[in-house]
């Protein structure tokens, strides 16, 4: 049976096992996020209604500060040092996605014994956006991810741009591995 270069390709790569099956960090919901830690790892800010750890949870707006949150990871490894990151998926709708997904936050290169107890002193890659979903735009849902760095990330982790923020590529550009992941939901009803 002769074969074509690129069904030879495929062919060899179906073979070794690579997969050409694309799944995107934010596809994740609450319920198949497994393998990547327990919500109850991760908490956002001092509130009450912001500490409970159940995924998915609806938070009322007026909620939130124009100042950054605590961050806690309580499996963080003192030794090593973690990247958090914030964004929104569904800007500036779920059913309008032009700005899928807003970047709301990046600090990186955050000791573990600090994001263990809440403290983010880290270098900020991209400057803390509160949830600020337009109005009558419905629902939000804001991801909390916590990534482990494999090395320290210097000014080449910054990002400048907001809408259409790819934390896909993001974390395959600066070598960072998904630990953990919370989602809350907002929405502006003014």
């Amino acid at each position: 049976m002769a074969y074509g270069k690129y069904q030879l390709v495929v062919l060899i790569f179906l073979l070794l096992g690579f997969s050409f099956v694309y799944s995107s960090l934010i596809e994740y919901s609450c319920q198949t996020w497994g393998g990547y830690g327990d919500f109850s790892d991760v908490t956002f800010g001092d509130q009450p209604s912001l500490t409970e750890t159940s995924c998915g949870k609806e938070v009322e707006l007026k909620t939130f500060s124009d100042s950054p949150p605590r961050v806690r990871y309580s499996q963080a490894v003192s030794a090593k040092k973690y990247l958090i990151a914030m964004i929104d998926p569904d800007a500036p709708s779920r059913e309008s996605h032009s700005c899928r997904s807003w970047l709301h936050w990046i600090v990186g290169n955050i000791k573990g014994k600090n994001l263990e107890h809440g403290d983010i002193m880290g270098d900020t890659f991209t400057g803390y956006n509160p949830p600020t979903p337009p109005s009558g735009s419905g629902p939000h849902r804001y991801y909390l991810y916590v990534f482990e760095q494999k090395h320290p990330l210097d000014i080449e982790a910054e990002v400048v741009k907001r809408c259409q923020f790819s934390i896909d590529d993001y974390k395959q550009n600066n070598d960072l591995t998904p630990v953990a992941m919370n989602m809350f939901q907002t929405v502006n009803n003014s």
